[in-house]
């Protein structure tokens, strides 16, 4: 059998196709559906908001976890990026008020200090009934929530009745163990 070469109205309409086959399979791959979260604990299953069950075995006293050494670093590695809570945060847009967690080289940038005054005892923009993060209580913190993929709960009592997307948004969902060194530093009162 003998193939004929593609003519140019051929190849391009390939390239078109080809083009909107990549397009859908990123816009797929990075949808920031809860429904990735299978196995996670959280999130939506089928439309159903599931609330994020920590273990039974999950000791939240020990080991100690200091805000500026460990959280912060999680935080820097996993949500200092664009528009969300690096240095482009606009506080009108900001998730959280505008909190910015890029501590980065830029002498301007927000110190461990500020980004966890910025977090603790200050009520969500979204879910006015609770704060960003609750000292002592990781349950009633909006930002263990939206960690876990639970926060979607509450969506009847979020600002135009939908808390919003899972943290981080349009990145991995953070591991179960990252997840616990945040939930350990609030229960631990998050000093």
């Amino acid at each position: 059998m003998r193939f004929r070469p593609l003519t140019p109205t051929v190849r391009s309409a390939f390239a078109v196709f080809s083009l909107a086959g990549l397009f859908f399979s990123i816009a797929a791959g990075c949808s920031s559906s809860n429904d990735s979260l299978a196995g996670s604990g959280g999130g939506t299953s089928g439309g159903a908001c599931t609330e994020y069950q920590v273990p039974a075995s999950t000791d939240l006293t020990t080991p100690l976890v200091g805000f500026q050494t460990q959280v912060m670093p999680i935080l820097q590695r996993n949500c200092s990026y664009g528009e969300c809570h690096g240095k482009a945060v606009v506080p009108v847009l900001g998730f959280y008020g505008g909190v910015g967690v890029d501590g980065g080289d830029d002498p301007n940038a927000p110190t461990a200090d500020q980004v966890r005054a910025n977090l603790v005892g200050k009520k969500s923009q979204i879910l006015t009934s609770m704060n960003i993060v609750s000292a002592g209580d990781p349950k009633n913190s909006f930002m263990m929530r939206t960690m876990d993929g639970d926060h979607c709960l509450f969506d009847s009592k979020c600002v135009d009745g939908t808390c919003g997307e899972q943290m981080p948004n349009d990145r991995a969902v953070l591991s179960v163990a990252e997840r616990d060194v945040i939930r350990r530093w609030i229960a631990q009162g998050a000093k």
